[in-house]
């Protein structure tokens, strides 16, 4: 029997998407690396509604983000904000909840939006994150001159578990997937290494960077993409 060559996703799919995987000739494992919690916390909501009306320069690293605030800030639309954003899913989530207002840059990876927001050269920001943000973006700011409010508004809890398979290549979203499943396999293991942007590289560290492939665009199906072109080139 000819050998299907086995895929770890270590978040869900589309429908659609996983579909794809499997007409490409190509059998689709899910293992959810990672869980996001949306805190109820009456502080944290009544300090995202106060911003929610206010004006300013907003961060968003995360889709995940975008739906905390607009979920915490209720029936308040945000009127006079100026955005920046990764590309792909954070920027399509940003115009999903608020179409009307301006996304002044967007990037790729938290490096290159950082070295826009410089260049806006605005005196300060607010970034709404998650409590296992990277240092990469607000340590760039702070070191530019620009005062950086953080206002985490969701968490990451590791889902670690033993894979009871042999991936021949394993799709990532984030550096806490990364963590997680490094905690009980070794993935060094996988052959190819498919991630959604640069930060997520990164967080396998130089020893693995030569299994490494990034997306062109921070989004799910830029990654099944990739992962697609990949066995076309090396069935």
């Amino acid at each position: 029997m000819e050998h299907r060559p086995q895929i770890l996703s270590t978040a869900p799919l589309p429908a659609a998407l996983a579909e794809k995987i499997h007409s490409a000739g190509l059998d689709l494992h899910v293992y959810e690396a990672i869980a996001i919690e949306f805190p109820e916390d009456a502080a944290l909501r009544q300090q995202v509604s106060e911003t929610t009306h206010a004006s300013g320069n907003m961060i968003f690293t995360s889709s995940n983000a975008v739906t905390a605030v607009a979920r915490m800030s209720g029936s308040g639309h945000p009127k006079d904000w100026n955005i920046f954003c990764l590309e792909g899913k954070t920027s399509e989530t940003v115009r999903t909840y608020w179409p009307h207002l301006t996304i002044s840059a967007t990037a790729p990876d938290s490096r290159a939006l950082a070295q826009l927001i410089i260049s806006a050269a605005p005196q300060s920001c607010t970034f709404f994150c998650g409590g296992s943000r990277m240092d990469t973006l607000p340590a760039l700011l702070a070191s530019a001159g620009i005062s950086v409010k953080e206002i985490i508004v969701y968490h990451t809890l590791k889902r670690p578990s033993k894979l009871d398979f042999q991936p021949d290549a394993a799709l990532f979203f984030s550096p806490s997937a990364i963590e997680s499943m490094q905690q009980d396999n070794d993935l060094s293991a996988i052959p190819e290494l498919i991630c959604i942007g640069q930060s997520t590289a990164a967080a396998f560290g130089a020893a693995l960077q030569q299994q490494v492939h990034i997306a062109a665009s921070a989004s799910k199906e830029s990654v099944v993409e990739t992962l697609i072109q990949l066995y076309k080139k090396h069935p």
